[in-house]
């Protein structure tokens, strides 16, 4: 089960701490902790916790700089009015583009009031902002080493995730005919079709390759056997003989499901971008030493890194998207086939 999401565990340093890590992460510039000492005994200079600057692109493309100043409040409860009251003051002062109050759980109704009427009654020159537990939670999802760093993570986030038909096929026995199976994706759109079940056709067709000869060909060149919708349609009735119609459904749906949600998961992304940065730097260093020939392969095993790192998260939400389109158009089908009715016709 995943446990709520919650930061009372952390000391008020500590929660400080978080807010600057979430903002250096949400990709604030010159993020500046004013805590002094990082002691519990030490207050922030000034009425402020933190201080940021924010890049705005406009539509021309042109970029500005926000300043921002940051209180961060650790409350178990509503945060009163008079905690916010020195930021206030002190951004008054100072003229920030921005203030952001951010707490632990809330602001309470008369904190947010007296915000409301400090708006109407003082027009200030910045905007007020506040984040409290729902958008913490929400801005940090997915950034796996900020969330294991403060002990908000068990290693189950992407439970969060995952779609509920996903979770109700796996949670029992199912089993259904390929001319069933075969038929529900006979409606799933083809283009999509092709893609979920790529490693369906690599595993169960296992198709032969011929020998590279120039190193720069695809691996759909140096194919010789045909692997696709119909080769693996014609691959499953031919394995009918020797193996049952039920395990070959299930194994085709659990192996597009494993990789489908592999390459879906949005919680990991960050872990896998470091990763690939960490790679980055190794080839880098690999490059200095070099001899001539090795050079144009280590440059373009770098350009396609970097690449993948630029892509990456673009490329989790599409794989999202897929995942979802299949979990609602095909495992919603093949859940409404009656195993019973299957096992009723076994044993007559």
């Amino acid at each position: 089960m995943v446990e709520k999401f919650s930061l009372d565990h952390l000391t008020p340093t500590e929660f400080e701490e978080f807010c600057f890590d979430l903002l250096n992460e949400l990709d604030f510039k010159n993020v500046n902790w004013r805590k002094g000492t990082g002691h519990e005994a030490s207050s922030s200079d000034d009425g402020r916790d933190i201080e940021c600057e924010k890049l705005i692109i406009d539509v021309d493309e042109k970029i500005s700089t926000e300043k921002w100043f940051v209180e961060c409040k650790r409350y178990k409860k509503g945060v009163p009015p008079n905690k916010i009251q020195g930021v206030l003051s002190w951004a008054n002062a100072k003229r920030p583009d921005k203030v952001l109050i951010i707490a632990s759980n809330f602001l309470s109704n008369s904190c947010k009031n007296n915000i409301d009427e400090y708006i109407k009654k003082n027009n200030p020159p910045f905007k007020i902002k506040y984040w409290e537990l729902k958008e913490l939670e929400e801005l940090s999802f997915g950034k796996s080493q900020l969330l294991n760093k403060y002990n908000l993570s068990k290693g189950l986030d992407f439970l969060k995730i995952m779609h509920p038909m996903h979770l109700k096929y796996v949670s029992k026995p199912q089993a259904n005919t390929l001319d069933y199976f075969f038929s529900v994706m006979n409606d799933f759109d083809s283009k999509k079709r092709d893609e979920i079940l790529q490693f369906a056709y690599e595993f169960f067709i296992a198709p032969r390759y011929k020998k590279p000869v120039t190193g720069k060909e695809k691996m759909r060149d140096l194919m010789i056997d045909k692997a696709d919708y119909d080769a693996l349609k014609e691959k499953c009735y031919a394995l009918k003989s020797n193996l049952t119609e039920f395990f070959l459904v299930k194994s085709i749906v659990n192996l597009t499901l494993e990789w489908a949600f592999h390459f879906a998961d949005k919680t990991s992304v960050d872990v896998v971008i470091e990763r690939n940065k960490s790679m980055i730097k190794y080839m880098k260093e690999k490059l200095k030493d070099a001899k001539d020939e090795e050079t144009a392969m280590i440059l373009g095993l770098i350009k396609d890194t970097e690449k993948k790192v630029k892509d990456l998260p673009k490329q989790t939400e599409d794989w999202y998207s897929l995942y979802s389109s299949f979990c609602e158009q095909v495992l919603r089908k093949l859940t409404e086939e009656s195993i019973m009715d299957k096992i009723e016709e076994l044993e007559d």
